[in-house]
């Protein structure tokens, strides 16, 4: 275990796996982070870990290199949509999905916390952009968000 401050860090295979993952996704390394992401165990974390690595090769100008990733990933929203399983964030990133950007719009602005909304316009953007979510996408409040509204 290796200490920071007052956090514990277990060293293990995961642990060691998703900080190279970031690390290469952040260096620009794609083809390795890429590996590392197929070749690796994320016990129930792989979409996750999928989106970074999709997100990292669109905003690269590389997706034609991942075309089988994104098609997993994208799967996941009509699937959850269907059954109404979207969380709010990925609800808006569905209406701009189905071509509704207008009523997407509309129901960021309709956010009361600051903080959401601006994550709410952010997916917004990156749905318009064709980055992929996914379907459990919330909006989450920073700690410095309006007073008297708690802190998910």
């Amino acid at each position: 275990m290796v200490w920071s401050f007052d956090v514990g860090i277990r060293i293990n295979d995961y642990n060691i796996n998703f900080f190279f993952l970031h690390w290469e996704l952040e260096s620009g390394n794609l083809p390795a982070a890429l590996h590392r992401f197929r070749t690796t165990d994320w016990k129930g974390s792989e979409p996750q870990m999928a989106v970074h690595v999709a997100r990292a090769y669109i905003l690269a100008g590389r997706q034609s290199e991942i075309l089988d990733l994104l098609s997993q990933i994208n799967n996941r929203f009509p699937y959850a949509a269907e059954r109404g399983l979207l969380a709010d964030g990925a609800a808006i990133r569905n209406l701009v999905n189905e071509g509704d950007v207008t009523a997407s719009v509309n129901v960021a602005l309709r956010v009361q916390s600051p903080s959401k909304r601006v994550m709410a316009l952010a997916i917004i953007a990156e749905a318009l952009a064709g980055i992929p979510g996914l379907p459990d996408e919330q909006l989450t409040a920073s700690l410095g968000d309006s007073v008297g509204e708690p802190y998910p």
